[in-house]
C-alpha cells in the first residue's frame, strides 16, 4: 500500500534568516573597521594636537587670563561640551561654562556673530531683490535701446535716401548753372558786341553834335553881333535919348484903394516870390509903364509892401506924384523884380547915390543899391556887354583936388588915382550903354521904377 505524504511549505523564512543573519555580519564588520578606523584617526589627530599644543604652550604661556595654556583650556572647555551633549554633569558643566568668561565672550561673539550674518543676509536678500529690478530696468532699457536702434536706423536711412535725392538735384542745379553759363558767356559776348558798336554809334553821334554845337555858335556868335548893331544904330537914331520912351511889361496891378487908411491892395501874392519891404511904382493904364526920363514916364505914386498873402498883398503909400492919384487898376512895376525866379534882369550900376534923402551921394549908398539889386533877383555886373538890360547911372564920383607937389597922391592904387579913373570911367559906361541901345537911368528914374522912396521894413 502506497504511503502518502503530505507537501510541505517551502523554507523561505530560513532563507530569509539567513541572508538577515549575512547581512548584519557584514554590517557589523563594516562598522568595527569604520570605529577602529575612526578610533586611530582621532588618537593620530589627539597625538598631533598635544604636540602642537605642547609647541603653543611654549610660545604662549601668558595668553590665557587663567595663566594655563590656552589651547588646553579650549580642549577643557571642548571637552565640558561634549559632555553636556553627552549629558555627563550636565548642570555642573553649564554653570562651569557659563562663569568662564572666555566661554561667555565666545557666546556673545556668536550673537554678534549671529546678527551680523542676520544683517548681512537681509543686505544680499535687498541686493539681491535690487539686482533683479535693476536686471528688470536693465531689459526695459534694453527694449528701449532696441527701439532707438530701430528708430535710428529708419532716421539714417530717411537721411541717406533725401541725401542721395538732394546729391541728384545738385547734379542737375550744376548742369543747369553750367548751361546758364555757357548761355551768359554768349549773352555777355553778345552784348559786348553790341555796346560797343553803340559807343562807336555814341562817339559819333558825339561828334557830329561837337560839330553842329560849333556850327550853332558860330551863328550865335553872328546874331549876337548883329543885335549889338541893331542896338548901336537904335541909340545912334534916337541920339540923347530924349525921344519917346520905352513901353514895359508891368508886373501887376492895383486891386483896391483905402485911400483913408493910406493901404493899396496888390495882384500879386506869396507865389509870385514878393517879400514885405519891396516896393512898386504905379502907372495909368492908359499910358502904360515907360523907362525914358522925361515928364511922360513918371508915374501915380510909389508903394512899399507891407504883408503878403496867399490872394494878394497889401501896401502902403509910399508918394504920390503931384496931380496924379493911385487908383484902382492902375499898373505897378519894378524895373528890378520879377515873378519867374530863373529870369534875372542885368544891371550896370555905377557912379554915388543919395538913398537916404539928405542930399550927399555916397559909394556907400551905392553899394546898399547894389544889395537891394541882388535882394530883389537881380544880378549886378561889372561892365556893360550885349546881356545888360539896364544901366543905372548915379551922380559923377567926386574927384579929389590933386596938389602938385604931392606926388604920392597921384601914386597907382592911391584914392585919388582911382576917383580919377572913376570920372573917366562915368562917360565910358554912359557911352557904351547907350551905343548898344541899353536904356540909362540916373538914380532918380530907377528909384521912381523900382517903387523906392523911404522903406520902412527893410533897410540894406
Amino acid at each position: 500500500m502506497a504511503v502518502v505524504r503530505a507537501r510541505t511549505a517551502p523554507p523561505y523564512a530560513l532563507v530569509i534568516s539567513v541572508v538577515l543573519c549575512v547581512l548584519f555580519a557584514g554590517a557589523a564588520i563594516f562598522t568595527y573597521v569604520l570605529y577602529s578606523k575612526t578610533v586611530v584617526d582621532q588618537q593620530d589627530a589627539t597625538d598631533k594636537l598635544s604636540r602642537v599644543a605642547s609647541d603653543l604652550d611654549i610660545r604662549n604661556a601668558n595668553a590665557s587670563p587663567t595663566g594655563g595654556p590656552a589651547l588646553r583650556q579650549v580642549l577643557a572647555q571642548n571637552q565640558q561640551l561634549k559632555e553636556l551633549i553627552m549629558g555627563a554633569n550636565a548642570t555642573g558643566s553649564v554653570e562651569s561654562i557659563k562663569g568662564d568668561p572666555t566661554i561667555s565672550a565666545s557666546i556673545d561673539r556668536d550673537h554678534s556673530l549671529v546678527g551680523a550674518i542676520k544683517s548681512l543676509t537681509a543686505t544680499r536678500d535687498q541686493q539681491a531683490t535690487d539686482l533683479v529690478a535693476a536686471n528688470e530696468r536693465a531689459k526695459s532699457a534694453t527694449g528701449e535701446s532696441a527701439a532707438a536702434e530701430q528708430n535710428v536706423k529708419k532716421l539714417t536711412d530717411s537721411y541717406e535716401a533725401t541725401i542721395a535725392q538732394l546729391q541728384d538735384q545738385l547734379k542737375t542745379a550744376q548742369e543747369q548753372v553750367a548751361a546758364a553759363n555757357g548761355s551768359r558767356d554768349k549773352g555777355v559776348s553778345d552784348s559786348l558786341d553790341k555796346i560797343k558798336a553803340m559807343q562807336q554809334s555814341s562817339e559819333d553821334d558825339r561828334r557830329n553834335l561837337v560839330l553842329q554845337n560849333q556850327d550853332l555858335q558860330s551863328k550865335v556868335t553872328d546874331l549876337q553881333k548883329q543885335v549889338q548893331e541893331l542896338k548901336i544904330a537904335v541909340g545912334k537914331a534916337r541920339g540923347s535919348g530924349s525921344g519917346p520912351t520905352e513901353i514895359a511889361q508891368a508886373d501887376g496891378s492895383v486891386l483896391h484903394v483905402n485911400a483913408a487908411a493910406g493901404e493899396v491892395y496888390i495882384s500879386l501874392t506869396s507865389s509870385d516870390h514878393i517879400k514885405p519891404g519891396m516896393t512898386f511904382s504905379c502907372y495909368d493904364p492908359r499910358s502904360g509903364v515907360r523907362l525914358g526920363n522925361d515928364e511922360g514916364a513918371k508915374g501915380n505914386g510909389t508903394l512899399e509892401v507891407m504883408q503878403v498873402r496867399a490872394d494878394s498883398s497889401i501896401c502902403r503909400i509910399t508918394s504920390t506924384t503931384p496931380g496924379h492919384a493911385i487908383q484902382q487898376g492902375d499898373l505897378i512895376f519894378n524895373v528890378v523884380y520879377h515873378n519867374d525866379t530863373a529870369r534875372k534882369f542885368h544891371f550896370v550900376v555905377f557912379g554915388d547915390f543919395d538913398l537916404d534923402g539928405d542930399g550927399i551921394a555916397t559909394a556907400a549908398e551905392r553899394d546898399r543899391l547894389i544889395s537891394m539889386i541882388n535882394t530883389w533877383g537881380g544880378q549886378v555886373d561889372d561892365k556893360v556887354t550885349a546881356q545888360t538890360d539896364y544901366v543905372v547911372m548915379g551922380t559923377r564920383p567926386a574927384t579929389p583936388t590933386i596938389i602938385e607937389d604931392n606926388s604920392t597922391a597921384t601914386a597907382p592904387g592911391s584914392v585919388a588915382s582911382e576917383r580919377v579913373s572913376d570920372d573917366a570911367r562915368y562917360d565910358q559906361i554912359i557911352k557904351e550903354g547907350k551905343e548898344l541901345g541899353i536904356p540909362v537911368l540916373n538914380a532918380n528914374r530907377f528909384l521912381s521904377l523900382i517903387g523906392y522912396y523911404s522903406t520902412t521894413i527893410v533897410r540894406y
